[in-house]
């Protein structure tokens, strides 16, 4: 399969920036560099979010919590609305 830069990039724009010129940084390289920092953003902090949760949790047992008829009607809601 051959790279096309077409199909993510409107034509007559690279992912080079030009600075110099009266439109500045270019579309395509702005989309390109804030979506694969906001990934970045993403994994770093979930990541430590995971590890502050294992590291401060409090192990619950199931048996130790009641059922909630919110929760089965959301359950049910979902089941029926969100597929």
């Amino acid at each position: 399969m051959k790279f096309n830069l077409e199909n993510f990039c409107p034509p007559n724009e690279t992912l080079i920036p030009r600075f110099g010129e009266e439109k500045g940084i270019s579309q395509c390289l702005t989309e390109t560099v804030m979506s694969s920092a906001t990934l970045g953003f993403m994994l770093t902090f979930g990541t430590i979010q995971i590890l502050f949760y294992r590291k401060y949790a409090t192990p619950v047992q199931h048996y130790a919590l009641p059922f909630s008829q919110l929760f089965g009607l959301q359950v049910l809601n979902y089941n029926f609305l969100g597929r």
